[in-house]
């Protein structure tokens, strides 16, 4: 399990890569933690998250992936109908990108996506489920 950051963390402003593996997000609030980690990781080339699991008791703790630098994305998420995690801006540098769900988000958070990651050069995608809502 993910703990509570304690108040005031700054986070890590010269990491790198980051890999969260077999991680569960317990609690309300923690996918924003996790953001405000990633966000905090100014130099941030890595990211796998692989599986991140979301257990928070009730409702969708919906948290992006804002990493503008980021150059290899590797993400698998568990979890229901919705895992929360979303892609709302351009990763401008990436260049890799593997991306697991076992159900897909709404079509429109799907579509953003996939055009804030359209600079890859390299892409596995896999779903499941896909959840099948027009818009």
């Amino acid at each position: 399990d993910m703990p509570a950051a304690p108040p005031g963390f700054p986070g890590f402003p010269n990491l790198e890569r980051l890999d969260l593996v077999y991680v569960t997000l317990p609690f309300a609030g923690a996918g924003t933690q996790l953001e405000h980690l990633i966000v905090a990781a100014e130099k941030l080339a890595v990211l796998n998250l692989s599986p991140v699991i979301t257990i928070n008791g009730g409702g969708v703790d919906t948290w992006a992936i804002r990493a503008p630098k980021l150059r290899k994305l590797y993400i698998t998420m568990d979890m229901g109908d919705d895992n929360g995690c979303r892609i709302p801006m351009p990763l401008p540098m990436l260049e890799e990108a593997t991306i697991s769900f076992d159900r897909l988000f709404g079509t429109q958070d799907f579509l953003d996506a996939f055009q804030n990651i359209s600079t890859v050069n390299k892409l596995f995608f896999k779903s499941d489920k896909v959840r099948r809502q027009t818009i």
